[in-house]
């Protein structure tokens, strides 16, 4: 599954209304993430919880996810992400980015939910 359809099933699962047939991308024409607002009255913002730890946490908080550090305590191999009302669940190796295979993980959990929404 590609980056964007990741985010958009995010985006509906957390609630967000993301803009139609626009798509952010930097000044090489790279993806970076999608305008999404939290309601019809507040602003359209820049939104990528692959790339931005706010982003990644608010959408855990949201969507009240558990994550959980694999292996030992100062050498964890993976991060295990679980949302318990509905069974949703991912688990990343951890690269040598930690933060970024635990953003990773967190948004297939929520593309998981947004999968499973009509």
């Amino acid at each position: 599954m590609q980056d964007r359809e990741l985010l958009e099933l995010a985006a509906k699962a957390d609630g967000l209304i993301v803009r139609k047939n626009t798509e952010m991308v930097d000044s090489e024409d790279r993806f970076i993430g999608l305008r999404v607002r939290e309601d019809v009255k507040s602003p359209y913002r820049t939104w990528n919880p692959l790339t931005d730890d706010g982003d990644a946490l608010r959408l855990a908080i949201d969507l009240g996810m558990d994550l959980q550090l694999e292996g030992e305590m100062n050498h964890p191999h993976a991060v295990s992400v679980c949302e318990m009302k509905s069974g949703a669940f991912a688990r990343e190796a951890l690269s040598s980015d930690k933060r970024a295979s635990t953003r990773r993980a967190i948004v297939r959990t929520a593309a998981g939910i947004g999968r499973d929404m009509p």
